[in-house]
């Protein structure tokens, strides 16, 4: 099973997916806990450009960084794509619609370069409780990209949304 955490920055993100991660290990599930960027050098160096504001930085660089990345993060040897091989459950903090809604001014190029990759088995959105006007910004445009007809067989309408802090790893898990 391939579980995606997507939010907003600060939403809980990394927290609900380490505690998916250590719930099911606890339940002698086989699980691989990730992120994006991933911890490869290339995923360190986007995290330093990312929060380097005097780096030049188009929608369309940032989408060939992050697909590079991905592309690494899902084929390399203990990457993705192997763990699932294996029928361990992967849980990833950001996944491809984490480029929709960052590189939302090229959905043409980010469309086209993440065609290939998987769909998750699950995708679980959480929200801030309170949201900036950046995040909030951040939100509506995941919305209209969630309401379209795009995203419907983009996704197989498998979300959860909501703010699922409190939220037992219990509950999130018999309520699927």
């Amino acid at each position: 099973m391939f579980v995606v955490f997507k939010g907003a920055d600060g939403s809980g993100k990394s927290t609900h997916a380490k505690l998916l991660a250590e719930w099911l290990l606890a339940q002698k599930y086989e699980v691989k806990l990730t992120s994006e960027p991933n911890n490869s050098r290339l995923g360190w160096a986007i995290r330093d450009l990312i929060e380097d504001e005097n780096e030049w930085k188009t929608p369309e660089y940032l989408t060939c960084l992050f697909t590079a990345n991905r592309h690494q993060h899902y084929h390399a040897p203990n990457g993705i794509k192997q763990a699932l091989n294996a029928g361990k459950t992967v849980v990833c903090d950001r996944f491809v619609l984490s480029s929709y809604v960052y590189q939302f001014d090229c959905l043409y190029l980010v469309k086209q370069m993440n065609c290939n990759f998987p769909t998750p088995d699950l995708l679980i959105y959480l929200e801030r409780g309170n949201k900036s006007e950046e995040m909030q910004i951040l939100a509506n445009r995941y919305r209209h990209f969630i309401n379209s007809p795009e995203s419907t067989s983009l996704f197989k309408n498998k979300f959860c949304f909501g703010n699922i802090e409190s939220w037992s790893v219990e509950e999130f898990v018999t309520a699927q």
